[in-house]
């Protein structure tokens, strides 16, 4: 046995998303924006929720054509001002949703 506890695992790959930086290059993401909100919310289980928002708030200063971004943020900070039509969806979106619905 290791002697690694789960939460330290789990702090780890929390500290792995929140390191990665979207961008894109040559026309190409390298990014889904749905997941703006999973890093969003790694961030808060860092204990680090003000950096989670300007996380979010710089992704909408580089892609502000992203609703996407947007739907994140509205979600993170439990504002139902943004709403996605079924078209405006990703399947990441989709996921998103479902583990909300289910108490995530």
């Amino acid at each position: 046995m290791s002697g690694i506890t789960q939460a330290q695992t789990d702090s780890v790959k929390e500290f792995q998303i929140v390191k990665f930086e979207p961008k894109v290059e040559n026309t190409v993401r390298n990014f889904l924006p749905a997941n703006t909100l999973v890093t969003a919310w790694s961030y808060g289980a860092l204990n680090q929720k003000d950096e989670a928002i300007r996380f979010i708030d710089r992704q909408i200063k580089y892609f502000p054509d992203y609703k996407l971004i947007l739907w994140s943020k509205s979600v993170y900070i439990k504002d139902n001002s943004i709403t996605l039509a079924e078209s405006e969806k990703d399947a990441n979106a989709r996921i998103i949703e479902q583990l909300i619905k289910q108490g995530f």
